[in-house]
């Protein structure tokens, strides 16, 4: 298939010569107005370049261009300005603009087909690239999920110790007592409610772990305080384990969200705060917060386990970085907390040295 250029100038003359020009190697589309283009654009249309004539009625080139530059779904289109405008302070304030390059009207063919040939050719090489490492993304998220059931599965070996060893228990109760004709209902139907409960809360961990390998094309509304138990719940027996107390003071509250994505990041932050944690002596402690402002939400998870080195806080969420020993850590666990909590949340995550330990803050629009 042709690359698509899009030829907006308010003069037919002029989009009829360039279209001229260019139409043996590329598909053109025309507009003879900025509205008119921008309205092409917002359709979903996504031309591989955009030649933009500068002096325009109603929006001038300047105009459209910043109006593009502002867009995330078309800000990566390239922009040429064809333009009569010679000066320099002309030529630099397009190019401040965004534009790539721009082509001094009357064109001449071999300049413009040269300097369309090269960006056209450059937007495809970031395009192929732009694959590759979502791609290589797409790898490293699946390993840093596939780390997480890691995790996961180890805490419900833990979980599921006590409830199978009840339901063990009493079963094995009811039969002695059946066998010694000593059946008393009222303590057989107290041995049932526990079985029950036992058996409930062994399905309940099964069904939190089938959620989480469910992958989530599309955001839904979630509550924050039950994202966060489930998780707990989900890694409750390292905290046990290890005797580290949590201090949860979190909001019943409902917002547009991959539940997933931050659950993994949340019980990525909190299984390095453990691991931190677990080689500790004396109080040891993890605090989760919820802060609600204006527009957006707040999930602070800090610990007491003496924070992070300075000369490392910058570092920390870089791919294949880890302060952990070797073989130990795999370095992507926070670089995939802050590519879900970007990409996918929206938002943001950082973290900072605060009392005696480290604190990560995730930031979410209320809207995605």
């Amino acid at each position: 298939m042709k690359p698509t250029i899009l030829l907006v100038d308010d003069s037919a003359q002029n989009l009829d010569i360039i279209a001229q020009i260019l139409k043996s190697e590329y598909s053109v589309k025309i507009a003879n107005s900025g509205h008119k283009a921008l309205s092409y654009l917002q359709s979903g249309k996504k031309p591989d370049l955009i030649l933009l004539d500068i002096l325009m009625p109603q929006m001038d080139g300047y105009e459209l261009c910043t109006l593009l530059k502002a867009e995330d779904a078309l800000k990566e289109i390239p922009v040429i300005f064809l333009t009569a405008l010679q000066q320099e302070d002309d030529m630099l304030k397009g190019l401040e603009l965004g534009a790539v390059d721009y082509v001094i009207k009357p064109v001449s063919p071999p300049v413009l087909k040269a300097r369309v040939s090269t960006h056209v050719k450059l937007k495809q090489f970031q395009d192929s690239l732009k694959e590759i490492i979502d791609e290589k993304e797409t790898l490293l998220l699946q390993q840093s999920k596939m780390a997480i059931l890691g995790e996961m599965l180890e805490n419900i070996v833990h979980q599921w110790k006590q409830p199978i060893s009840m339901i063990s228990m009493s079963s094995a109760n009811i039969r002695v007592d059946m066998m010694l004709d000593n059946l008393n209902l009222k303590e057989l139907d107290s041995a049932l409610e526990g079985i029950e409960s036992s058996v409930e809360h062994l399905s309940q961990t099964m069904d939190d772990f089938r959620d989480f390998l469910h992958e989530e094309s599309q955001a839904h509304p979630q509550n924050i305080k039950t994202i966060i138990e489930q998780t707990i719940e989900l890694i409750g027996s390292k905290l046990h384990l290890f005797n580290i107390a949590l201090d949860v003071d979190v909001a019943d509250f409902e917002m547009p969200l991959f539940k997933n994505d931050l659950i993994q990041i949340v019980m990525n932050i909190l299984s390095n705060s453990i691991d931190a944690l677990a080689k500790q002596e004396g109080k040891k402690e993890i605090t989760i917060r919820f802060v609600e402002e204006q527009e957006q939400v707040k999930l602070l998870l800090c610990d007491n386990a003496g924070g992070i080195k300075e000369e490392l806080l910058e570092k920390i969420f870089d791919k294949y970085f880890t302060t952990k020993e070797e073989k130990k850590g795999s370095g992507i666990g926070l670089y995939m907390c802050r590519i879900l909590a970007t990409k996918r949340l929206k938002g943001t995550i950082v973290a900072t040295n605060k009392e005696q330990g480290a604190c990560f803050e995730i930031t979410l629009p209320k809207k995605i």
